[in-house]
Order: C-alpha cells, then sequence, then structure tokens
C-alpha cells in the first residue's frame, strides 16, 4: 500500500513535488507536480490513489454555488514504453525515447443535502499525441474518444473509465462512504455468469467518530476489485504511469477487508491499531479480443486464490511541540 517511487539506474531514489497556483474566490488554477487522491477511503482509494509516483498536471478546480464542486486535470503520465521510431544512436550509446501518454479526467461533486455528496466524473488515458479535445473540462472523454479515433477501434483510440462517489455524514457521529470505479461493463450481460464484463472497482466504508463519548474512532472498510479492472491491452493506454497502477493498490482481482481503531487518551498522545486481510486471484490474460482462449467475459472472482496476506499495526505517537513527533510502530504480518 506505500506510494511508488522511481528509481535511478545506480539505485539512488529522486522525487521532486512542487506546484503554482492561481487562486480566485470560487476557483483556482494550477501547474503541479504531486501525488493526490480521488474517492473516500482509510485503507486506500480504488479511483485515484497516490500509488503511482506523482506527475505533472494541469488542474482546474471550482466551487461557482455553494452545492456544486467541479474539479478536472490534464496529466502527462510515464509510459515507459519505448518507441523505438524516435530512439536513435547518441555517442556510443543509444538514445532511447517513451511514448508519450496523457491523461484527462473530470469529477463533479453535487450536494443535495447538508453533510452528502454525490460525485460522478470520467477519464480517459491515451497516448502519442496531444489532443486539444481532451482540454476542455466538462466533457463526457468516451464520446470525443470515438469522434477522435474514428474506424480504429479499442486498438487505435484511448482508455477510458468512469466513476462514482458518495459520503453520507448525516448521522451525527458517523461517516458513510462508497465508492465504483468502472472500467468496462454491459448492461446486457451483465447478470449472465458466462458472458458478463463486469470490470469494476467497489469500496464500502464506514467510521464511528467519538466513541463512548471518548476521544475513540472506529473504521471498517471493505474494497473488491473484479478480474481486469485498471488493465488494457494496449500498453500505452494502461491505467498506470511508471508502471504503478493509479487505482487501488492490489489491482484486479482482489479484495481487502480492513478494520482501524483510533485512541487518543491524552492531548498530544495518540494509539491506533489497524488489520488488513488481502486477497488475490490469478492475472488472467487479456489480449483484447472476444476469441476462444482469450476472451476476458464471464471471468469469476478469485477462483483460485494465488496471495494471501493478514497483517496488524500498532502505531504510537507522542507530539512534543508544534509538529513534532515521536512515533513507535510494530507490524506483523503474514503472506502466503
Amino acid at each position: 500500500p506505500n506510494p511508488g517511487a522511481n528509481y535511478k539506474s545506480s539505485g539512488d531514489y529522486s522525487d521532486m513535488r512542487v506546484g503554482v497556483t492561481y487562486s480566485w474566490n470560487w476557483g483556482s488554477l494550477g501547474l503541479i507536480k504531486d501525488n493526490f487522491t480521488w474517492g473516500n477511503n482509510n485503507f486506500g482509494a480504488n479511483i485515484l490513489s497516490d500509488k503511482a509516483p506523482s506527475y505533472s498536471r494541469l488542474q482546474l478546480k471550482v466551487q461557482p454555488v455553494k452545492w456544486l464542486d467541479f474539479e478536472y486535470f490534464h496529466g502527462s503520465l510515464s509510459s515507459e514504453v519505448r518507441d523505438s521510431a524516435r530512439s536513435y544512436t547518441a555517442g556510443v550509446k543509444q538514445r532511447n525515447v517513451d511514448v508519450r501518454k496523457f491523461m484527462a479526467a473530470n469529477i463533479f461533486t453535487i450536494r443535495p443535502l447538508k453533510y452528502l455528496n454525490v460525485s460522478i466524473g470520467n477519464s480517459i488515458v491515451y497516448s502519442d499525441n496531444l489532443q486539444a479535445a481532451f482540454f476542455i473540462p466538462f466533457m463526457f472523454f468516451k464520446s470525443i474518444d470515438h469522434g477522435i479515433y474514428n474506424g480504429s477501434g479499442n486498438f487505435g483510440g484511448g482508455n477510458s473509465q468512469i466513476f462514482f462517489d458518495i459520503s453520507s455524514r448525516n448521522v451525527k457521529g458517523y461517516h458513510f462512504y462508497t465508492s465504483f470505479f468502472i472500467d468496462e461493463i454491459s448492461f446486457s450481460r451483465m447478470w449472465d455468469k458466462d458472458q458478463h464484463s463486469n470490470f469494476v472497482s467497489m469500496k464500502f466504508g464506514a467510521q464511528r467518530s467519538n466513541l463512548f463519548d471518548k476521544n475513540i474512532s472506529l473504521a471498517v472498510e471493505y474494497t473488491r476489485t473484479n478480474p481486469i479492472t485498471y488493465r488494457h491491452f494496449v500498453n500505452t493506454t494502461t491505467y498506470e504511469s511508471n508502471n504503478y497502477n493509479m487505482g487501488h493498490y492490489l489491482r484486479d482481482n482482489a479484495q481487502e477487508l480492513a478494520f482501524k481503531v483510533n485512541f487518543q487518551p491524552f492531548a498530544r498522545f495518540n494509539l491506533s491499531v489497524d488489520y488488513r486481510m488481502a486477497q488475490k486471484g490469478e492475472e488472467y490474460f487479456y489480449a483484447g479480443t472476444t476469441d476462444p482462449g482469450s476472451s476476458v467475459w464471464g471471468l469469476n472472482f478469485i477462483e483460485n486464490k494465488r496471495w494471501n496476506s493478514d497483517a496488524i499495526q500498532l502505531v504510537g505517537r507522542y507530539e512534543f511541540f508544534n509538529d513534532v513527533f515521536f512515533s513507535l510502530d510494530y507490524q506483523y504480518q503474514k503472506v502466503s
């Protein structure tokens, strides 16, 4: 679950996060290179997570009225797919050039009631050349994709997604949330166990604060990601940057059940314990066709369990003074 990182060939780690933003009273526009997430979570987002290393993006945020938020970005991703046509000899070595890879995404958040947020958004990962149409913020990108790559099909176009997120704090002391990431779905085949293509990740979570009128909080969260979700058969339009998945850290054909208890017995001292049970099934071959032997329709969820992890973590942290902490962490993990 830790964020990914880039390493130089010598093994040195290097990362730079920076941004410049212009703001006004109901919005902001910025050029930013940083990690960020979309989707409510306590144990890792499944819409956009911070698993992938930071990447540069042009970002727009507006709140024209109190009940509506809108966010858009266009980002430059790292494909790590060699472009042999643009690579060339430089001195005694080869100058390697990667295929250019980009992402555009937006999300609308509506508040029909106080403390209730309903969000819907969509995104597209595309490659090779910048497309001006994807810089238009308020767009359904899949429809634009059909027009730009007309006749090329899935192998010639971009890789689009749609997602939802609902967050409710309408019951005092409780936070309920759920998020859905839809990579592909067919409503006509949704309930056909042999022909469905439900490439979906879903998350359900709840948190109780101030339990027993003490400084105790309890959180529980379940995440399920069906086979093939987040993946794509075109290696330059995968839902990845630097080969790190930008969605949930367990990737596809996986599930996680997690609990966390947080307790603050006195000022500046915090104790927490969390438990995670995570499982992954096999990774199916994905060629992008419905030919016998390569079709991914009708796949069963974790039919053969290939990986299992049970982990418990205890953390004690004391703040000596503002933003200066001492912490002690113990973690036990059993992986099979």
